[in-house]
């Protein structure tokens, strides 16, 4: 190739390694997202369809006592992509301690409920 370490076995910077070996010549390794609106994730990215659009997938690892999630971007929103090894991923989920949804985004619940939906509610259904 052109020297580059683009798919042939050559370490990059970051540790990463591009692999273009996939037969389906999809995306599938570690990186980080760099997304308008001065936002970065960091995961295992991949590219997924939904309802025949593509979508940039990025899995998140858990860090601590944060879960693992996954955020789907629309390439439109995503100005880099950075390749990185997993090690470098992990440990800037570290520092990052990346979020699934901003707080702000939830809606004030009343003290002491964790449903949107009331399990225990009875509902009366119509007969027609």
């Amino acid at each position: 190739m052109d020297g580059m370490g683009q798919g042939d076995g050559v370490q990059h910077a970051a540790g990463a390694e591009l692999n273009e070996s996939d037969p389906d010549g999809r995306f599938d390794q570690w990186a980080v997202v760099d997304v308008m609106g001065h936002q970065r994730y960091v995961g295992k990215v991949s590219e997924q369809t939904i309802a025949g659009k593509g979508f940039i997938r990025i899995d998140v690892p858990a860090v601590g006592d944060r879960l693992c999630f996954t955020k789907l971007l629309g390439t439109g929103s995503i100005y880099a992509i950075s390749p990185v090894s997993e090690q470098v991923a992990r440990a800037m989920c570290e520092q990052l301690r990346q979020a699934p949804i901003a707080e702000y985004d939830l809606p004030k619940l009343p003290s002491g409920t964790s449903h949107l939906v009331d399990d225990e509610a009875d509902y009366e259904v119509d007969s027609v």
